[in-house]
């Protein structure tokens, strides 16, 4: 996708910018038959490792503690994540080939955009919750009064309600970038088209980048492309590096002066 006035992202008249794309496609090749069902055993795998983490977390004794409150709602934004993963690599990816069905409905396709703005939802709420479990940890440390506020499963609580309001907000204007739009007709394959009636039609579908965010040169795409990147990803790695830091240096500072 180009907007107005953008430069090429790859100059095809390179040659090693086409030997550099011809490896990708030939490794895609290589690789897209057996994509799908590595990624099945992924999220199945992923999904009962975190189902496991949650019934420990959540026993009487564990929830007591904000870091294993913080852990549970990772684990819950992980088994989401994993869950739509799931049902998209299945429709998308092993169903793809199949001339029975139509794979870009109307439907799927909103399904399709959902699950897009979801898993960035859920994973940037992860990496903010794991960024919270670094300061509460940081706080802890510091602080010289046993059971602190910091220690209290409710104040993780409140947190964790915090970052999951403050990233929904935030992947709105994601949600909005996209439309989408009819691209043609679709039709039943020969062999199944004894399941239709006959002559039977319908629509596929397909993203588009709405006419907003194409406006003024692209700037709300790129607004919201360059806000994503910064605040989804670049600011919390930042945090979580310093926090880690300041937590092994505290660690180190406590037991050298115990020794």
């Amino acid at each position: 996708m180009l907007c107005v006035n953008d430069t090429p992202l790859f100059d095809l008249s390179d040659n090693a910018t086409r030997l550099f794309l011809a490896a990708l496609e030939a490794f895609q090749r290589t690789y897209s038959p057996v994509h799908g069902f590595i990624c099945i055993v992924i999220c199945t795998f992923s999904i009962g490792t975190n189902l496991i983490h949650i019934l420990v977390l959540t026993r009487p004794n564990m929830r007591c503690s904000a870091v294993n409150c913080v852990l549970t709602m990772v684990a819950i934004c992980d088994m989401g994540t994993m869950g739509s993963y799931f049902i998209y690599i299945c429709h998308f990816v092993l169903f793809k080939d199949t001339t029975c069905v139509l794979i870009y409905s109307y439907l799927w396709m909103r399904y399709l955009l959902c699950h897009m703005v979801l898993s960035i939802t859920l994973h940037t709420t992860s990496l903010w919750l794991i960024v919270a479990m670094a300061f509460i940890r940081q706080m802890t440390l510091r602080s010289a009064i046993l059971n602190s506020n910091w220690q209290k499963p409710q104040m993780a609580w409140r947190v964790c309600i915090l970052i999951y309001f403050c990233v929904f907000i935030l992947c709105i204007p994601t949600f909005l970038v996209y439309d989408v739009t009819e691209v043609g007709d679709w039709h039943p394959a020969p062999q199944c088209s004894h399941g239709f009636p006959p002559n039977y039609t319908a629509k596929y579908y397909t993203f588009h980048l709405s006419p907003s965010a194409m406006a003024n040169g692209c700037r709300f795409f790129k607004w919201n492309l360059w806000m994503s990147g910064i605040i989804f990803k670049v600011v919390p790695c930042i945090l979580l590096l310093y926090f880690s830091s300041s937590l092994m240096l505290t660690l180190h500072q406590t037991t050298k002066s115990v020794n």
